[in-house]
């Protein structure tokens, strides 16, 4: 099988520049004319990309000037920006799950991944196709049970390349028999190869780096973006659509394919500030004894897979603009959480430091082209279920308490309270994490047995997870009061 693979790919590297629409989708409807009437006066439709475990700074236009992000930073330019912009829960299905229901998690239940939902009448897929809204998903959906439709009329799916956790990840998977197909080899070698690092152990580099199993015309960021482009291109409905792409990068292994892996000179890498510090709460790192060239590696991989989704974005917007539907379509760009990349010498994500809660956020409104914009508000991913709800205008019926439409707050409509929050927790709330941020400081509470323990931490500091403020007798109102809100919240939301 090496040697297999190794003849496969060989001389498959290509440039950047050189790679854009070289890449035929497979299996898909062929174009088809676009109807002439005029699409500005339906509902917009909407488009709602998401990357996995995407550190809020690893964008080019979001201050890693040495990430090469042209497309990102492209659509950066006619987006609102949010700086302040954090996941529900900082896990993948936990995070998606609040999104789709607007509800957190101790509410619709998803406390961890491969949870079910308690119920789906509430489904944001579901209100939208009440409005007369086309669904459609492609990529990494993340909600369980996998081969419920939770409102899709369109999927193609690829929650995972591997039956790690969840054997169904595999079944109901739209890329590997694709994938594998094309590569002459069969969907269950497929799997044993993508699921390879997974297998190492979370204390291996290896877990973490992973290694290219595939090359770049079968890599998975490029089959997600092969199916986005090609939905587009054949769509041909009257009634607007709901589309979600959901990258399965940069989330480890790190490593994709050439020219990715290979893009970034680990010389040239900017460490974390805090690299090798001793986090100040109870968030200590577990890979401090790694060597620096180790962490040059790792990020220089993460860097060059957030390049290679760069390049899916820059079709996909090509693609709107082709047909004719860019003025009238609204865009949202996030991730489901951050990952530490570093951060006090961790990986991955799970905690309540701005590296693994916070998350890129850019919303790129319908109609004429706007001025680039930055918010200093603080939203949630939450908030998700409402804005997309307001600006298809769907106004009857029930709405999300938790959520907030950011509509109302980009067009000035409504006052906005700067506090949220969010949770990692057991589903009574009684073992765990919770958090509660209000203006410029964040509340970390740690549960065991019901009992809370609270971290305070100022956001406004450079490096914001830096200092514990809780013992400080200075800070003492502050934290019995955010304590206290934090407390009120916990009870309110594990309520039967």
């Amino acid at each position: 099988m090496k040697y297999l693979m190794k003849s496969m790919f060989a001389g498959a590297v290509l440039s950047y520049g050189s790679l854009s629409g070289c890449f035929a989708a497979a299996g898909q409807p062929a174009e088809q004319q676009q109807p002439k009437k005029d699409r500005a006066t339906k509902p917009p439709n909407i488009v709602f990309i998401m990357t996995d475990q995407h550190n809020a700074g690893y964008l080019g236009c979001l201050g890693r000037t040495e990430l090469k992000t042209p497309n990102f930073d492209a659509l950066s330019t006619q987006s609102v920006i949010f700086r302040s912009a954090y996941s529900a829960s900082p896990v993948c299905s936990p995070s998606r799950a609040s999104i789709f229901t607007g509800q957190y998690a101790l509410q619709n239940g998803v406390t961890t991944n491969w949870i079910p939902l308690k119920g789906e009448s509430m489904l944001l897929t579901n209100r939208l196709a009440g409005a007369g809204y086309y669904n459609a998903m492609i990529g990494k959906l993340h909600l369980t049970p996998i081969d419920s439709a939770h409102g899709f009329s369109y999927r193609r799916m690829c929650d995972s390349p591997y039956d790690v956790y969840d054997k169904n990840e595999v079944r109901v998977n739209d890329y590997l028999p694709w994938a594998a197909g094309e590569m002459n080899i069969t969907p269950a070698q497929m799997a044993i190869l993508g699921g390879g690092s997974e297998r190492c152990g979370v204390n291996d580099s290896r877990f973490w780096l992973g290694w290219s199993w595939a090359d770049n015309a079968h890599q998975m960021t490029t089959w997600t973006g092969n199916e986005a482009v090609s939905f587009i291109r054949g769509y041909n409905k009257e009634q607007p659509f709901f589309l979600h792409i959901s990258f399965f990068g940069p989330h480890h292994p790190y490593k994709t394919a050439e020219p990715w892996d290979s893009m970034y000179d680990t010389a040239k890498i900017t460490l974390p500030p805090t690299l090798g510090k001793i986090q100040p709460g109870a968030q200590k790192g577990f890979h401090a004894d790694w060597p620096e060239s180790m962490w040059r590696e790792i990020i220089a991989a993460y860097s060059g897979n957030i390049s290679s989704i760069d390049q899916q974005i820059g079709r996909i917007t090509a693609a709107l603009k082709e047909k004719g539907l860019w003025d009238n379509t609204l865009i949202v760009f996030t991730s489901d959480h951050g990952d530490h990349m570093g951060d006090f010498s961790q990986l991955g994500k799970g905690t309540m430091l701005e590296s693994s809660v916070r998350v890129p956020f850019f919303i790129k409104p319908p109609g004429t082209k706007p001025a680039k914009r930055e918010f200093p508000e603080v939203i949630n991913l939450i908030d998700l279920y409402n804005t997309f709800l307001d600006y298809a205008g769907v106004t009857n019926g029930k709405t999300a308490g938790n959520s907030r439409s950011i509509r109302r707050l980009l067009t000035g409509e409504s006052a906005w309270q700067n506090k949220t929050y969010s949770s990692l927790s057991s589903p009574d709330g009684r073992n765990g994490q919770v958090m509660y941020i209000k203006d410029g400081y964040k509340c970390v509470g740690f549960m065991k047995d019901g009992i809370m323990k609270v971290e305070l931490y100022d956001r406004n500091e450079k490096n914001p997870d830096s200092h514990n403020l809780a013992e400080n007798p200075d800070y003492a109102t502050i934290t019995g009061e955010m304590k206290a809100v934090l407390q009120e919240w916990l009870i309110s939301n594990t309520k039967k």
